[in-house]
């Protein structure tokens, strides 16, 4: 179990998401938290779909506290300009914490995430792999004319030869 830490106070137990799975689940689902949930990478959060309402701590990557909000269910918030982690408690517990912006956290106990495997998808970042189609160029386009890109397969379609006359 993972533990959020300002200076040597411990603030609350701490639930890390840090896998696309983790994150796109966050709290929705809950009734209730005790502790706190870190999402990395993140620099915005939603309550669309909570049953509560929660404080919300946007970090930069040294887990410097940039903004603190208060979010009701069924919001979207703006991204926060050089965020890299969000922190979400159930409503009144940074108050409860005397958690403000501009404080350093730090996280303690937390197990190391295992190193990927070659080949697997990294979480959250782009990988096409997957995609049918893909733009190419077309020759003698111009950029920035509509229609200078179009769409091509990416997987060709086998032609079966044809038997000798």
């Amino acid at each position: 179990m993972a533990w959020l830490v300002r200076d040597t106070t411990v603030l609350a137990s701490l639930e890390v998401a840090d896998t696309f799975r983790d994150r796109l689940r966050g709290l929705l689902g809950r009734d209730r938290l005790d502790g706190a949930l870190l999402l990395r990478p993140a620099r915005s959060v939603h309550t669309i779909g909570m049953r509560f309402a929660i404080d919300v701590a946007f970090c930069d990557s040294d887990l410097r506290v940039l903004r603190i909000s208060s979010l009701v269910p069924n919001r979207v918030v703006r991204p926060v300009r050089n965020g890299c982690v969000v922190i979400e408690a159930e409503r009144g517990a940074f108050e409860r914490w005397g958690l403000a912006v501009g404080d350093e956290l730090a996280v303690h106990g937390e197990a190391p995430s295992p190193p990927p495997s070659p080949g697997a998808p990294r979480s959250g970042g782009r990988r096409w792999q997957e995609a049918r189609h893909r733009l190419t160029r077309v020759p003698g386009a111009r950029r920035g004319v509509r229609g200078a890109t179009v769409s091509r397969p990416l997987v060709r379609r086998a032609v079966r030869p044809t038997a000798p006359a």
